[in-house]
């Protein structure tokens, strides 16, 4: 910064030592010898000055500026403070990345700020639903009809049907949780994903019996992948399920597995009630549904469950995509890498 004080105090130095010994000139007080002495000497005195009152009104207090730039920007500008050939425009194009960092700030900020609104607000609502189903039907049963036998077990079913969605609540916010805090780590290890397809589909075929839903699977009949067993396994529960709840009566769950070069391409689909344009861009969101009403009439959901997806398969390097079109069905699409014995990996089916 000195640098710039010096040449600021050359230019005033000089400008004012000029005017001064024209003046002096015109006024006849000086002959050319002691005007060559007069002009050092004035250059001299007011570069001196000017320096000292430079520094002291203006760049002093820019440095001060300077310095608390650097500090609130944390050491992210290019430019060195003790560089000579600082340029006092650092300063302004300092505080307009300072101010536009800030801007980004307060931005992220307000959307975290908003995001725990909803969130809290959407956690009420879907723990509202099943607590106060569970209270009512208890209540009911404390008020006497305990005493019939058929309306003592249609309700403790319901609310036992009430306290499992409760169940699933809380385990997808613990899990969400985990996710956001990164407690959750992958632990790949290299398994056939055609063996986890069919543990899922044993896992979720009452489900699909009750709404005589076919669940079949096609393409490769093995399949070495590398990823992380139990997070995949959610992430076919949880599509197959989102598959079964809106689907069709008398419909179809397919899984398929597609051979790349270096991946498993896998489709998850079925001919349900499908989703909007307007609503596909949504659906990875948390507590995002279609239609909560026709979600609530197929069951329990939290609406949790699409976004665990999405950030299982984020935590493999992954991403999933959608297709879907209203009354004709969804397709889910993503990829998992081969493990590394690719002579075994791949058995093509019929």
């Amino acid at each position: 910064m000195s640098a710039t004080n010096n040449k600021v105090s050359l230019i005033f130095a000089l400008i004012v030592s000029l005017l001064t010994t024209v003046v002096l000139m015109f006024s006849g007080l000086l002959n050319v010898l002691t005007l060559a002495i007069v002009i050092t000497i004035l250059f001299g005195s007011y570069y001196v000055l000017f320096r000292v009152l430079l520094y002291v009104f203006v760049f002093k207090n820019l440095e001060e500026v300077w310095s608390n730039i650097r500090s609130l920007r944390k050491g992210k500008s290019p430019h060195n403070p003790f560089d000579h050939t600082f340029s006092t425009k650092w300063i302004d194009d300092e505080v307009k990345l300072l101010l536009k960092e800030k801007a980004t700030e307060i931005g992220k900020l307000k959307e975290v700020e908003q995001f725990r609104k909803d969130f809290l607000g959407n956690v009420a609502h879907e723990l509202r639903t099943p607590v106060f189903g569970i209270q009512g039907y208890l209540h009911t049963l404390l008020e006497g009809a305990a005493s019939d036998a058929a309306i003592r077990e249609r309700f403790l079913l319901k609310a036992a049907k009430n306290a499992d969605g409760l169940t699933a609540i809380i385990e997808d916010l613990i899990t969400i949780s985990r996710i956001e805090t990164n407690e959750i780590k992958v632990e790949p290890s290299s398994f056939d994903l055609v063996d986890l397809i069919n543990d899922v589909f044993e896992s979720i075929d009452y489900q699909a019996e009750q709404k005589h839903i076919h669940l079949s699977r096609k393409g490769l009949l093995k399949a070495e992948v590398y990823a992380d067993y139990q997070k995949i396994k959610q992430v076919f529960t949880n599509l197959l399920s989102n598959s079964i709840k809106y689907g069709n009566e008398n419909g179809n769950s397919t899984v398929s597995l597609y051979n790349l070069k270096e991946q498993i391409l896998i489709e998850v689909a079925d001919n349900g009630i499908g989703i909007s344009k307007d609503d596909l861009p949504h659906i990875f969101e948390r507590f995002y549904r279609v239609d909560k009403n026709r979600s609530r009439a197929h069951g329990a959901s939290t609406g949790l469950g699409l976004s665990i997806v999405k950030h299982f398969l984020e935590a493999h390097g992954q991403d999933i995509k959608v297709r879907s079109s209203l009354g004709k069905g969804t397709i889910f699409s993503f990829t998992l890498p081969k493990s590394t014995e690719k002579e075994r990996q791949l058995t093509l089916g019929v």
